[in-house]
């Protein structure tokens, strides 16, 4: 087996020769193992043939299910970063074997199969070691020029050090062989027309310096085209990190501000508005809405509103939750402030007002993250208009069930519903009630292979079980897949867009605050029971519904600690009392609970010790040895749908038992404070 997306680091004095090596351990091919997932319930060795170009192409006909286990660049990310490996060194007399693994899924669905079959090439570059630093194009971002200005404030320079610390005007690279994205502010004083910007960087690490060169293409435009356009803007994410989107202009003039529209890749998300904003997802996985202009061409026609395309941090994982959402209502902002500047000489019609009004549609995933913004509200001060859905699913765990996970036949039923709880905040059709007077256009191919169209149908079907008067409209196009041309810009999602676009009643920013809170929208008491959810009254002039309210939502930590219960800096932090957890004489201790076995693990939520600010938090990774740090890393929650409530200890059980052999877990209390309720040890 082979490892994806490794990177091999050899010594330049090595001398290396590649030949096919005959003289393997013994193997016992007829060896058979035991798998609930094979005919008979066994498994055994089975040969496969590469093609001329290298490709091996690997079925298994007697196995009736596939486990879904991912690891490195999985989703196939665009500008994934290869992984850097540190290998034992070569041997100078005789030939030096590496042994690499990889475990892949095969998807029957996509390739029209009837068994899941497995495609994989082994590609191996040689990195020069010699260069400490490297430049890599594929993290800088950049942002368009409108008028001969930056349609953004900020650069972002990828660079990876392979060795040492380096310092780039007080931005430091620290530790070997990672890539860090250098934020350079943008400030103009004139308009530049030129095709690129060269830029050199100068980096010391101790004696040592180096300057790398950078050269940045510029693309530019001007307002108005025959030809639909997307301006490629920048803006600091959290403060720190270079994020951009794409800004689709209106097509057509107008003196009247229309809402932005914000459309949300199947893994992304996008946004559009000209006096009317509309938010956007991109359709489905790994959809490159920077290298690719397949997802702008096929949104909807915006004839008076800007149409905002996030990227949501990654185009997998965080699925328009958390970071991802963030992102995403970020980049709004930023083409508010950017569309306020006087440089571009822009009419006031096309100003993004400050808690506009908001319309929101997206496609698969991103047609998941339409129903989670919108029924959650994570839109900050925006002000949702209407939702267009399409090929949604309602949420992960009805997307891929874990009702065949191994540790279900382990698991004792109080800790799965701890863990479970960490998973309210994807429950989107737990909170699609508050959604009721919200009009929604929910489209769905009757064949889709995919996301079956019983998603869709059953978001619907609960949102009228609430309302049976709700604004919702379910359209089922026959005999379509998952994607098809007109899935977006379909006549009826088209004249839905255009009649809430043209048709909306703009409110100043104090009009809007007084209109929510005549109308009564008031949650009337708070939540009592961590992880728990609620259902509160909230009144309406015409109508009575409900909102769901849950203590986890989604965390976006600031900085993450990993290291060993000795740390002085965690004992630093954890002696402030801040949490129950604690470390005392180099031993974790969560309340009267000791945790000082080999293999054990705690990954826990703390407030930030430095940000008084109720959003930041840190992720504490404690460890007692390296196989525990293995285990915590392995929970790291990379992306959505992942079960980790506040705290949780790992240990050697989990080898075995999956989540049944996780030694303690809990959630807690609204103060921070230990919870007998939700605490399992």
């Amino acid at each position: 087996m082979v490892m994806a997306s490794m990177q091999v680091h050899l010594f330049d004095r090595s001398i290396w020769r590649v030949e096919i090596d005959t003289s393997w351990d013994p193997i016992d091919y007829d060896q058979s193992w035991p798998s609930s997932y094979a005919d008979g319930g066994m498994v055994k060795w089975s040969k496969a043939t590469s093609t001329a170009e290298g490709d091996i192409e690997i079925a298994f006909p007697e196995i009736r299910q596939v486990s879904f286990w991912f690891a490195g660049n999985i989703y196939d990310l665009e500008r994934a970063l290869p992984h850097a490996l540190e290998l034992p060194s070569a041997f100078h007399d005789r030939p030096t074997e590496y042994e690499l693994f990889i475990r892949l899924f095969g998807d029957p669905l996509v390739r029209h199969s009837e068994i899941p079959v497995q495609k994989l090439a082994l590609r191996i570059q040689v990195q020069d070691m010699r260069t400490p630093l490297l430049h890599h194009q594929s993290q800088d971002v950049t942002c368009d020029f409108l008028n001969g200005y930056a349609f953004g404030n900020v650069f972002g320079i990828g660079i990876q050090s392979t060795a040492g610390w380096w310092i780039v005007k007080d931005v430091k690279l620290k530790t070997q062989a990672v890539t860090r994205v250098l934020s350079i502010s943008i400030s103009q004083s004139a308009p530049f027309f030129g095709e690129t910007i060269e830029l050199d960087i100068s980096l010391a690490s101790g004696n040592l310096s180096e300057i790398i060169s950078v050269s940045i293409p510029v693309t530019h435009h001007v307002l108005y085209s025959s030809e639909r356009q997307a301006f490629k803007g920048s803006f600091l994410f959290q403060g720190s990190m270079p994020s951009v989107f794409l800004a689709i202009p209106p097509t057509i003039k107008t003196s009247a501000q229309s809402p932005p529209i914000l459309a949300l890749r199947r893994s992304h998300t996008v946004a559009y508005s000209s006096s009317y904003l509309i938010l956007t997802s991109p359709d489905g996985a790994g959809v490159d809405i920077l290298g690719q202009d397949f997802w702008v061409k096929s949104l909807p026609s915006n004839k008076l509103s800007w149409m905002i395309v996030p990227i949501g941090r990654t185009s997998w994982g965080l699925d328009w939750h958390g970071p991802s959402a963030k992102d995403a209502w970020s980049a709004l902002e930023a083409l508010t402030s950017i569309l306020q500047s006087d440089v571009y000489g822009l009419p006031e019609s096309l100003h993004i007002p400050p808690h506009t009004q908001v319309v929101v549609i997206g496609h698969s995933n991103g047609g998941q993250g339409t129903w989670e913004n919108d029924s959650f509200g994570l839109s900050g001060n925006a002000n949702f208009d209407c939702s267009h859905t399409s090929a949604a699913y309602i949420k992960s765990q009805a997307y891929i069930p874990l009702t065949l996970a191994r540790s279900a036949h382990f698991i004792d039923p109080a800790l799965r519903a701890i863990l479970e709880s960490s998973l309210t905040p994807d429950d989107n059709d737990l909170h699609l009630s508050n959604l009721v007077d919200t009009p929604v256009l929910a489209i769905h191919g009757g064949d889709d292979e995919n996301v079956p169209v019983w998603h869709s149908r059953e978001a619907t079907a609960t949102l009228k079980a609430w309302y049976p008067s709700a604004n919702i409209t379910f359209k089922e196009d026959p005999g379509e897949g998952h994607w098809y041309s007109y899935v977006l810009n379909s006549p009826e999602a088209q004249i839905f867009l255009d009649n809430i676009l043209s048709n909306v009643v703009l409110f100043t920013v104090g009009e809007l605050i007084k209109r929510q809170y005549l109308e009564d929208k008031r949650i009337s008491h708070p939540l009592q029971a961590p992880g728990r959810i609620q259902i509160s009254p909230v009144h309406n002039a015409s109508l009575i519904f409900f909102i769901y309210i849950i203590e986890s939502t989604p965390k976006l930590f600031r900085s993450t600690l990993h290291g060993t219960p000795s740390s002085p800096f965690a004992k630093k932090v954890l002696d402030r009392n801040r949490t129950p957890v604690r470390v005392i004489n180099s031993t974790i201790q969560v309340e009267a609970r000791k945790f000082n076995k080999a293999g054990q693990a705690i990954l826990f939520s703390h407030p930030h010790p430095t940000r008084v600010d109720s959003e930041s938090f840190m992720l504490f990774i404690l460890y007692n040895d390296g196989s525990g740090l293995e285990r915590a890393l392995r929970l790291f929650p990379f992306r959505t749908g992942v079960a980790i409530p506040d705290w949780l200890v790992v240990g050697n059980k989990m080898d075995n038992f999956g989540a049944g052999g996780i030694e303690a877990a809990g959630v807690w209390a609204m103060d921070w404070k230990f919870s007998e309720a939700m605490s399992w040890s």
